[in-house]
């Protein structure tokens, strides 16, 4: 009688197995699946982490690539600088050549061309450091002359453009300015030519220059 009292006391699970009969270590087995999930989960978490954190990393490298750590532009003002040597250095061509010169710009890019008297049209500049340029991504231009904006445009075909600016064989100069920007921000540089003919070179981070 004892051990059918014994017997009845035993539990049973819910499908009639008897509780005293379960594989022992089964519940320290059964409390360890979820711990190991939870740290795949975590590993899954800081993953999720690096990756974002590298993809911020690379952003603010580009950033820094072109804005240095003093705050200036330095890819902005050697492309400025740079247009600005060009059209000093065409307009002593043309002086010296006895040719007329322009320039086309475009948003992102400009072209130096030059007059044919013979055919009476404007011709690509053969001279290789007057090649068409593209600016590099970021920077983009701006044009006013004779006091009005100009939309800049692509060339509509591959013939050669009517330039906006024209650098005549006499020194004389049409009045206009022209803004390079880095899109997005307050870094820009202008070059600005007055009805004297006077240059005036400026950005955020240099004092003005003048020549005549």
């Amino acid at each position: 009688m004892a051990s059918q009292a014994g017997k009845a006391a035993t539990p049973t699970s819910a499908t009639g197995t008897s509780s005293s009969g379960s594989t022992p270590g089964a519940d320290t087995v059964s409390n360890a699946r979820p711990c190991g999930a939870a740290e795949r989960q975590r590993a899954f978490t800081l993953i999720e982490i690096l990756v974002v954190v590298t993809i911020i990393a690379v952003i603010i490298g580009v950033v820094v690539l072109s804005v240095n750590v003093t705050g200036r532009d330095s890819e902005l003002h050697k492309e400025s600088k740079r247009l600005d040597a060009l059209i000093a250095m065409v307009r002593e061509s043309a002086e010296m050549q006895v040719r007329d010169y322009g320039l086309y710009l475009e948003e992102h890019g400009y072209r130096f061309l030059v007059f044919d008297p013979r055919r009476a049209q404007w011709t690509e500049a053969e001279e290789p450091e007057l090649r068409a340029r593209s600016l590099p991504a970021g920077l983009a231009l701006e044009l006013v002359l004779e006091g009005r904006d100009v939309v800049l445009r692509s060339p509509a075909d591959n013939s050669a453009p009517l330039p906006q600016i024209v650098l005549y064989a006499s020194g004389d100069l049409d009045s206009f300015t022209i803004t390079m920007k880095r899109e997005g921000t307050d870094h820009r540089a202008q070059l600005h030519v007055a009805a004297s003919g006077q240059i005036e070179f400026t950005d955020v981070d240099h004092m003005p220059e003048s020549r005549t």
